[in-house]
């Protein structure tokens, strides 16, 4: 499905004349900077740097959460946890489930997919520009069955090496 498509399909009643050809004209026609704003968080979330690994800030606001991230952290440090424990630890951290961020989860799932790859473009070039010393990759992944139903993951994976 083109994005054009699934907007028209929601939104057609700001188009009587069926004469919109992207989506522009629909931001146009019933859009409002506070819906853009409303959306900002998706596409540009804030990343918060806890030492020398980079999170998502909505992950660390939850009371606790910064203590739990810190005693992993000691853990590691000491030994008693392998790199690769670490690593999938601080992954808990650094993703977002799609569409657990929406109430209405009406959406194919092609749409869904490219809504998560588009959110990963963007958490890619953030990314570079605020941590450039830091090494990322940004990926989609799917739930794994019989895990939550909420669609694709967008993942932040940082190259944690330099952390010992």
């Amino acid at each position: 499905m083109r994005l054009i498509e699934a907007i028209k399909e929601k939104y057609g009643y700001l188009d009587p004349g069926n004469t919109f050809i992207n989506a522009y004209d629909f931001i146009h026609a019933g859009g409002t900077p506070v819906d853009a704003l409303l959306y900002y968080e998706l596409f540009c979330p804030r990343f918060e740097e806890v030492q020398n690994c980079v999170l998502l800030s909505s992950s660390l606001e939850v009371d606790g959460v910064k203590d739990s991230f810190a005693e992993l952290l000691s853990t590691y440090k000491e030994g008693s946890m392998s790199r690769e424990e670490f690593q999938q630890s601080v992954y808990a951290y650094a993703y977002e489930e799609i569409l657990f961020m929406f109430n209405d989860r009406d959406c194919s799932e092609e749409a869904i997919y490219y809504l998560a790859h588009l959110i990963a473009g963007s958490w890619r070039a953030q990314l570079a520009y605020q941590f450039p010393q830091y090494s990322f990759e940004i990926v989609v992944k799917p739930n794994k069955p019989n895990e939550h139903e909420l669609g694709p993951m967008v993942c932040i994976q940082q190259n944690l090496d330099h952390i010992k």
